[in-house]
């Protein structure tokens, strides 16, 4: 079994993982806090549509990958996970780390985003926006400037009013356009779907945060809406009800939360973020040639509005 930090809880798993902090026994043993148990044993299989998550009566969570493994989520505290392919075995903690890592935040009732988020100065920038703006491109470019990241997928808030970002996995999930234009060496290649492109074929990378991870929780000092490339909008603020409806729309796996009837409490605390945090549009690059501009635009834009 390893032990590891994961958003300020210990993690125990049978499972090895090298995009987690080590728990430091010697330190940490005493002191009282959740603990989340991921650990290796029979899921019963169910005849279910598979990359979708399956609240089921008892309240537990069904998810499955066919041919790779299935696990059922339980209470907020254990992950079992039933691995139907030993030979992909290392590939199983990627996944828990991700879509079933956000699936356990909701059975835990935390806020939690589809986003980057990275230290700047004394605090946490978060960068939100649909699939293919960049988060995790710019996140990455980001973390290659010196910032530390927090993430560069999900990312929990607690306390809206006055928020808190919380740490969770260090690493980076890139497109194999994103690891060229950064000139980066990823540590493998992901085992999920190639995204079909007019140059082809595109495989995705992970690359570990290492020493650039920050294992702080950090105080929220702004969020970025990213919109499509050269976006009209770039650099001005969000409304009151833009901001809401941005934070709404990037809630992680929103749909299975909203089944296990957290709708009206996360709606809540998207209000309570928007009048919190300020909120600004950017834009991707039309070009990653672009990018490192980009970033430059970027980082001068933070801390401006950090003034």
């Amino acid at each position: 079994m390893w032990v590891y930090r994961l958003a300020g809880w210990k993690l125990e798993s049978d499972f090895q993982y090298d995009g987690l902090p080590v728990y430091d026994f010697e330190s940490e043993a005493n002191i009282d806090e959740p603990v989340i148990r991921i650990q290796s044993g029979q899921v019963i299989e169910r005849k279910l549509a598979e990359r979708r998550f399956h609240l089921l009566p008892d309240g537990e969570i069904f998810y499955a990958v066919d041919g790779f493994f299935r696990c059922l989520i339980s209470g907020g505290r254990t992950i079992t996970v039933d691995v139907l392919n030993p030979k992909r075995l290392r590939d199983v903690p990627g996944f828990l780390l991700g879509c079933v890592f956000g699936a356990l935040c909701h059975q835990r009732g935390e806020l939690v985003l589809h986003a980057g988020c990275v230290k700047i100065g004394n605090r946490a920038v978060i960068l939100a926006g649909p699939s293919g703006t960049g988060k995790s491109t710019f996140t990455a470019a980001l973390m290659q400037r010196g910032y530390r990241i927090l993430s560069d997928d999900v990312i929990i808030l607690r306390r809206p009013a006055d928020p808190i970002a919380i740490p969770t996995v260090a690493r980076c999930k890139l497109w194999q356009d994103s690891i060229s234009a950064l000139t980066l060496e990823p540590e493998r290649k992901l085992p999920q779907r190639n995204k079909e492109t007019a140059a082809g074929s595109w495989a995705k990378y992970e690359c570990l945060a290492g020493d650039m991870f920050c294992n702080e929780p950090l105080r929220v000092g702004q969020i970025f809406l990213l919109l499509p490339a050269e976006h009209e909008k770039r650099g001005s603020l969000l409304s009151a009800a833009e901001a809401v409806d941005m934070l709404w729309n990037n809630i992680y796996q929103r749909d299975l939360a909203t089944e296990m009837g957290r709708a009206p409490e996360l709606f809540r605390q998207c209000v309570s973020l928007a009048t919190a945090v300020k909120q600004v549009f950017w834009s991707g690059a039309s070009d990653l040639k672009n990018l490192p501009s980009n970033i430059d635009g970027l980082i001068t834009q933070i801390k401006e509005n950090a003034r």
